[in-house]
């Protein structure tokens, strides 16, 4: 092996930093583009990937309503990023089945998330 990222690696990488860095989603797109064609993967693979890492990046909630509120929070601000992904009604669900992941694997708590590093 090439010892190198997998596309799932790449793809979660440059959202991440998307996220974090508030980079404009046309920019994010192209990246994440150029993985697709790369790996020769579908928008559905590239959305669903998308979707999970975002959620990944949200701040850990105390309950479950203000993970819901948060997670829409997020959902609305980066429509724009993932509709360019989630184009059929396959690619849809594949998104809808990671939010469904990051919500019952109960990704959200303050419990289940690594300890940040206190500094």
């Amino acid at each position: 092996g090439g010892g190198g990222l997998t596309f799932e690696q790449e793809v979660e990488d440059i959202v991440r930093r998307g996220v974090e860095e508030d980079v404009n989603a046309d920019n994010i797109a192209m990246e994440v583009n150029g993985r697709k064609f790369a790996h020769d993967k579908t928008f559905g693979d590239c959305s669903a990937v998308m979707a999970l890492t975002i959620l990944q990046t949200l701040e850990v909630a105390a309950s479950r309503k203000d993970a819901f509120a948060s997670v829409t929070r997020a959902v609305k601000k980066w429509r724009p990023l993932l509709k360019k992904f989630a184009r059929s009604e396959d690619d849809q669900t594949r998104v809808i089945q990671a939010v469904e992941t990051f919500v019952v694997s109960d990704g959200w708590k303050v419990e289940a998330r690594p300890a940040q590093q206190r500094t």
